[in-house]
């Protein structure tokens, strides 16, 4: 077999663009990144992905599947990635103790986050979901109940539902406001004779 030494290379160098079927992805800097999602140069977004976050660079997503076509979008819209950590109650204070959950349009991926020192091995997720009916807009952990083995993590999604699920033991329960996403959100409180309305 031989080898032309090129791809080797390759191997080795650091990426600073790459193309995902998502779309086109770009290392930019802080003033590049502001630039593109309309704020002023020099001025704060006030996002922080990970405990000690401030890096003057990040990667964004510059142009993919219907990102030109997205309402009141300038060129360059950056569709947002929303971010939810969450610290563990680790039994051996050796093991990993955070999680991070992070969603990309319709796909909801959950990790161990070790520190802001080692990248998250991306290959190995703890759970991944994609959902087809709607997306997920917004996620949040549970901080007070979170362990090694569980963590109550609740999804919203763009056409109203809520999902209350597990990403560690794998369990997922039933999608609420799903019939009535219009209305305000209700839980029924099934021990109760009369069904009373929490």
């Amino acid at each position: 077999m031989a080898a032309d030494g090129g791809a080797l290379k390759d191997i080795n160098e650091i990426k600073s663009q790459f193309r995902t079927r998502e779309g086109f992805y770009k290392l930019l800097t802080l003033s590049d990144s502001q630039q593109r999602a309309g704020l002023p140069r020099g001025s704060s977004a006030g996002v922080t992905v990970g405990p000690g976050a401030g890096g003057s660079a990040g990667v964004g997503l510059v142009q993919g599947p219907g990102s030109a076509a997205a309402a009141n979008s300038s060129p360059g819209f950056l569709p947002p990635v929303r971010v939810s950590m969450v610290k563990l109650k680790p039994e051996d204070p050796s093991e990993d103790s955070e999680r991070v959950c992070f969603n990309i349009g319709r796909e909801l991926y959950f990790y161990t986050y070790t520190n802001i020192k080692k990248a998250v091995d991306l290959s190995k997720p703890i759970d991944k979901r994609i959902y087809k009916g709607t997306q997920p807009t917004c996620h949040d952990f549970n901080q007070y109940s979170a362990t090694a083995d569980s963590v109550a993590l609740i999804v919203g999604f763009s056409a109203g539902q809520v999902q209350y699920l597990d990403p560690i033991k794998k369990e997922t329960s039933k999608l609420f406001n799903e019939e009535h996403p219009s209305q305000p959100l209700s839980a029924q409180n099934g021990n109760s004779p009369s069904g009373t309305v929490v």
